[in-house]
């Protein structure tokens, strides 16, 4: 089945919009290779996603690395970024793929990497919403920021989880103390009960599950 045709008015981009996709894209990898952080913050959507394509060897298989968000490439930046390749070999291609209306398809091409991204314009200006990369050549390996980031975004789920269980005690607490001499009103009560507490089970279930797969994606990036 055909889909509807487009009208080639929307796929024809303004020289502000290739103007717009452009900036955006240097400044992600040039801001990169500066450890511009200021320069990385201003192109991302603070939704962005980034995923990373690698070659897992312990395992002898492809996958998709954990992503990255807006703030985790700021700070990655801001620890030093690409900083360490030389000036004389900060290279890089940019090719606008495509451009739909407020959509748009880039590749960009640097000494290491080969990335694919995903913008989207808002209010007149242009954000990278998504990436997906892999090194041109090589294994991909963790560095230092990277490690601390994921501890930290672990740490800072589990004290949220933690906070939630708390309150969830606390609020068992308080029914309990409200049921009555009622008989079926206390049978009600303590179905829902019963049933709160197989859910918050099932939440330490996942905050466990959790710990172990940061734990192992931790030592796997620290050994290469």
């Amino acid at each position: 089945m055909s889909a509807t045709p487009i009208n080639p008015r929307d796929s024809i981009p303004s020289p502000e919009d290739i103007d717009g996709i452009t900036q955006a894209s240097r400044d992600y990898i040039e801001g990169w290779y500066s450890a511009d952080a200021e320069r990385m913050r201003r192109c991302l959507h603070p939704e962005l996603v980034k995923r990373t394509l690698m070659y897992e060897a312990q395992q002898r298989t492809w996958l998709v690395r954990r992503p990255s968000t807006a703030e985790m490439m700021v700070k990655f930046t801001q620890g030093g970024g690409g900083s360490n390749v030389p000036e004389a070999e900060r290279t890089y291609e940019i090719t606008i793929q495509d451009v739909f209306r407020h959509i748009a398809c880039v590749q960009i091409v640097s000494r290491d990497m080969m990335d694919y991204l995903h913008l989207v314009k808002l209010n007149d200006q242009w954000f990278i919403l998504n990436v997906l990369w892999e090194v041109r050549a090589g294994e991909i390996n963790a560095g230092p920021d990277e490690i601390k980031e994921i501890l930290l975004e672990s740490n800072n789920r589990l004290r949220e989880a933690e906070g939630q269980l708390t309150e969830e005690i606390a609020r068992w607490e308080r029914t309990l103390d409200s049921i009555g001499d009622d008989a079926q009103l206390a049978d009600v009560d303590l179905q829902n009960i019963l049933q709160k507490q197989q859910q918050t089970l099932q939440m330490m279930s996942n905050i466990s599950k959790m710990l172990y797969d940061t734990a192992y994606s931790v030592i796997r990036k620290m050994g290469g």
